[in-house]
């Protein structure tokens, strides 16, 4: 229940005048007019939520539902046949391991690991490293050979967030790049285990391919500035009460009502949305909705494979296609 009695006819009132507000404040915009009075209409159904949802969704439409400009047809397949023309990048944990049960996880389980949405910047390097000889009486030095290795690899990922769907793949990124920094220790199984080793892919074979790496650090920035995203849990986000705390549409209107007609009707919107859905949830969270992701990764190899390296197969190619140890 609100802690406010406020009539139902004095909200749609103010439902009403939001609408002629907003139609307003757009001004030189053809159909602001009927955007607005579209948007006070459906804030005047608080009570039906059906109703609520459907007027917020075709707020925008044009008068009889019809399209403007031409229509084009688009569509991505990254499952079934075409999984291995997925070229995404990737981060995976091969094999059967704890991560595969973890609730928090299920959205990277149902993506194929973690996959980055936005096509990230990567900062990939070698090194051969030399000792100088340097003799007495001699003007140049000898460069004597001491090893090879591959450079730290820098991952930086924006992420952007429009949807509670969205907003928990979030959720199980962070957690995700939190649990693979961590070794298994104390009550852990098995404990004494490093950190596990993934497998990074991305941009075919030639590129990355089962490249095994171990993450030495990550950081993500949530902008002050950046708006926020509610979701809950998988178990609780089919509610109606989920589905209203994250409409952003919802969102955007609560603030406009609340310069419009005050606080009260603004609070009147905000117990109506929690108490269809039996209010806030202990399990959900906020996210932004502009972040950026940086990952440091470190290319790590096995005593066994290294042991049985030919530069010889690196040359031709042979490391780098799916039979290959993913060597770079």
């Amino acid at each position: 229940m609100s802690s406010f009695d406020v009539n139902p006819g004095s909200i749609a009132s103010a439902a009403q005048q939001f609408g002629s507000s907003v139609s307003g404040g757009f001004g030189q915009l053809g159909s602001a007019q009927n955007i607005g009075q579209r948007i006070g209409d459906a804030l005047s159904n608080l009570s039906n939520p059906n109703k609520l949802l459907s007027q917020l969704r075709s707020v925008n439409l044009p008068i009889g539902g019809d399209a403007t400009g031409k229509i084009f047809k688009s569509s991505a397949t990254f499952g079934g046949s075409d999984a291995n023309n997925d070229w995404r990048v990737r981060l995976t944990v091969p094999g059967s391991t704890i991560f595969d049960s973890s609730p928090v996880f299920a959205p990277l389980k149902a993506a194929g690991g973690l996959v980055f949405p936005y096509t990230p910047t990567i900062n990939i390097g070698g090194s051969a490293k030399y000792d100088a000889i340097t003799p007495v009486h001699n003007n140049y030095p000898f460069q004597a050979y001491q090893n090879s290795s591959p450079d730290q690899m820098t991952i930086t990922a924006p992420f952007l967030v429009e949807n509670s769907a969205e907003a928990q793949y979030w959720i199980a990124t962070v957690h995700f790049l939190r649990a693979v920094t961590k070794m298994f220790t104390g009550d852990s199984t098995p404990a004494g285990n490093p950190p596990p080793i993934l497998a990074l892919n991305g941009y075919g074979e030639y590129v990355f391919k089962n490249v095994p790496v171990v993450i030495t650090n990550f950081s993500v920035s949530l902008d002050g500035a950046s708006d926020y995203i509610s979701t809950v849990s998988a178990d609780q986000s089919s509610s109606i009460g989920g589905v209203l705390s994250n409409l952003p549409a919802l969102q955007n209107a609560k603030q406009q009502v609340q310069n419009v007609v005050g606080m009260a009707a603004g609070a009147l919107l905000s117990s109506s949305a929690s108490s269809l859905g039996g209010g806030t949830s202990k399990a959900s969270s906020h996210v932004p909705t502009k972040s950026q992701f940086t990952i440091t990764l470190q290319p790590s190899y096995s005593r066994e494979s290294v042991r049985t390296f030919s530069l010889n197969k690196f040359v031709n190619g042979d490391y780098m296609t799916s039979s290959g140890a993913g060597y770079i």
